[in-house]
């Protein structure tokens, strides 16, 4: 496969590997070729594999097993860019077969200043509670 020369190889075929596992192209457990076989697909060295499945490892994609590969994440969640699939976080991580709980960071009631009275429609000067969580998985 050919790539671009103008940005960094690595990138690009990290960018590619992604894509075909968000299509779902790999399944959570696959094993990826090997690197030397990656190297002669898209006609790069071996170290420029290494550095591209170092970034997905970095993001989650992809587990590197000294002595037996590289396989996809059992949890790495399959997004779609298309907008008309866009799924909430709950669903994705139901789809992806992951269990998702939620921590509070910070819970506070305050004053509701114009900016926040216009934006949730509010009509009168009161109070709001704000919320702060991360969801895990």
């Amino acid at each position: 496969m050919k790539l671009l020369k103008a940005s960094a190889l690595h990138r690009q075929i990290a960018n590619i590997l992604k894509k075909q596992i968000q299509r779902e192209e790999f399944k959570p457990g696959d094993r990826l070729m090997s690197e030397e076989s990656l190297a002669k697909y898209f006609e790069v060295s071996r170290a420029t594999i290494r550095e591209a499945l170092k970034i997905l490892e970095q993001e989650n994609y992809v587990i590197a097993k000294h002595g037996s590969g590289t396989f996809i994440s059992e949890n790495a969640v399959f997004v779609s860019n298309t907008i008309n699939q866009l799924r909430s976080t709950t669903e994705m991580a139901d789809t992806a077969g992951l269990q998702l709980t939620s921590k509070t960071i910070a819970l506070e009631v305050e004053f509701a200043n114009e900016v926040i009275q216009e934006y949730l429609g509010l009509t009168d000067h009161g109070y709001v509670v704000r919320m702060e969580r991360i969801r895990l998985f």
